[in-house]
């Protein structure tokens, strides 16, 4: 008699997404949108400054090229500053 052998179930991993954006403002640099999915409408003058990969990678102290206090991807004039 051939016994029965099911293949064993592996589960996946649920991975779940990051909010793309990070937005900070440039007047009073306000990080309550830091990991949002989209932009405000009442923001004005937003422009990307960099991928969410960048604002989240870590800066060297010899690095000169980039500042600890760049972790945003988009930056623009919240309602408050405007």
């Amino acid at each position: 008699m051939c016994k029965h052998q099911s293949k064993p179930q592996t589960r996946k991993a649920t991975v779940k997404r990051q909010p793309p954006i990070r937005l900070a403002c440039v007047g009073c640099d306000r990080d309550d949108f830091d990991g949002v999915w989209r932009l405000p409408k009442n923001w004005t003058s937003i422009s990307k400054e960099q991928t969410l990969g960048q604002s989240k990678a870590e800066v060297s102290v010899e690095d000169t090229s980039r500042s600890v206090f760049d972790w945003h991807t988009h930056i623009g004039y919240c309602p408050d500053c405007q």
